[in-house]
């Protein structure tokens, strides 16, 4: 088999980027979802499935941190407020990032091969102007901020989970002498448990003594 020049490779490489920073822009928004999800089942109390339910239900990216900030001011902010206060202020600025993040979803990329060409079909927002590396760089930063981001609101809802009003109550102790009942050893795996009665079928009717 033929080996590739470095040109050709670099080109194989080079036409990847574009589409690897705008996918990577995309995914790190969804951690930010992902994120305000956690905090809006801690705060509902909801099991996992039905969160879901109520929570992607809503379609609006904003919507949704709009339903969870209510449930901070509700839920949080009487029990601990400089937790709620730095909830408030970690979806404020995801709010600010939604904006930029909108402008790489909702646009149309042109010359895409190589990200040294790469342009806007039409331009939009905070990157109508810009092509080439300086365009790839933008969105790379929405992309880190948007991990930050992610990060920032995950640290948050697990502080939220600790907390006793919200952490799941412990399942009761059992007394230490359940094991003792029937047997000095655990359940009888050949009767009954804790009973320690032989596994037998109860004799039938005709069976009985007279």
């Amino acid at each position: 088999m033929e080996e590739l020049s470095y040109d050709e490779l670099a080109g194989m490489v080079m036409k990847d980027v574009v589409p690897a920073t705008i996918g990577r822009a995309t995914i790190a928004w969804n951690n930010v979802s992902q994120s305000v999800y956690y905090i809006f089942q801690t705060l509902t109390g909801l099991d996992h499935d039905a969160a879901k339910a109520a929570f992607f239900a809503v379609s609006s990216d904003r919507s949704q941190r709009d339903m969870t900030q209510a449930l901070i001011e509700q839920k949080l902010k009487p029990i601990n407020p400089k937790l709620a206060k730095r909830a408030m202020a970690a979806l404020g600025d995801v709010n600010g990032l939604a904006g930029k993040r909108n402008d790489i979803l909702h646009v149309v990329f042109a010359a895409t091969d190589d990200p040294k060409t790469a342009s806007l079909f039409h331009g939009r927002g905070h990157i109508k102007d810009k092509s080439g590396s300086e365009l790839i760089s933008s969105v790379h930063q929405v992309a880190m901020r948007s991990l930050q981001a992610a990060s920032a609101l995950l640290e948050i809802a697990s502080e939220i989970m600790r907390l006793p009003e919200f952490h799941p109550a412990p399942l009761p102790t059992p007394p230490k002498d359940i094991f003792q009942l029937g047997t000095t050893s655990a359940a009888n795996l050949e009767g009954f448990g804790l009973l320690d009665f032989l596994a037998t079928m109860p004799p039938s009717p005709d069976e009985e003594p007279q």
